[in-house]
């Protein structure tokens, strides 16, 4: 399987964070965190009985962006950078995408899969960032295109700032934004006062 890095690029929040919540203060929970980055991966079936699948995943494409960058809106400190471990700077510098094209189908990945592969499908830049968590940034994620039409769409979140349930009302909060559902999940970002 051969991955085209097509382009990347930093989706930026719709609109900017306002000044009293550029700093976001990382609990202590939070602090005591590993730095990791946790990855997740979603498969989309190609797109069966339209001749014309490439301009409608490039229709998906840009709205997979633009609802990505509305979300940030609502999830601020994700479009940030982790600073020293003990805080983010919700500096709106937007979350890491990127753009791939891959060669082979989604029943080639599915019917045999292959942990070294399927880890293609992921955003690489953490494994080249050093150990302190000076600068590194909150989210990435890599929007996969296959031969075949489908679409993997591969995502890397900070675990200290993102855990499972956060993780999960983000991506419902970006699905409904790209669906154009107006029930959009907010979250709100207390930890630092409940665990100070």
């Amino acid at each position: 399987m051969v991955v085209e890095i097509m382009f990347k690029e930093s989706i930026k929040p719709s609109c900017p964070t306002p000044y009293h919540l550029r700093t976001y203060k990382l609990s202590l929970l939070d602090q005591l965190m590993p730095s990791a980055h946790v990855p997740m991966i979603f498969f989309y079936s190609p797109i069966n009985s339209v001749s014309n699948h490439m301009n409608i995943v490039g229709e998906r494409l840009e709205r997979l962006k633009q609802s990505l960058s509305e979300t940030l809106t609502i999830f601020y400190p994700f479009a940030g950078t982790i600073k020293d471990g003990l805080y983010i700077d919700c500096n709106d510098n937007g979350v890491q995408y990127v753009e791939a094209k891959v060669s082979c189908c989604l029943s080639e990945i599915l019917s045999n899969p292959d942990i070294l592969m399927i880890r293609k499908l992921l955003p690489s830049n953490i494994s080249r960032l050093v150990s302190s968590d000076a600068g590194i940034p909150v989210a990435m994620i890599q929007v996969n295109i296959l031969k075949c039409g489908g679409i993997v769409i591969g995502t890397q979140t900070s675990h200290k700032i993102i855990d499972g349930p956060t993780s999960t009302t983000f991506l419902k909060a970006w699905a409904a934004s790209a669906r154009g559902s107006g029930e959009v999940p907010r979250p709100s970002f207390i930890a630092p006062l409940l665990f100070p």
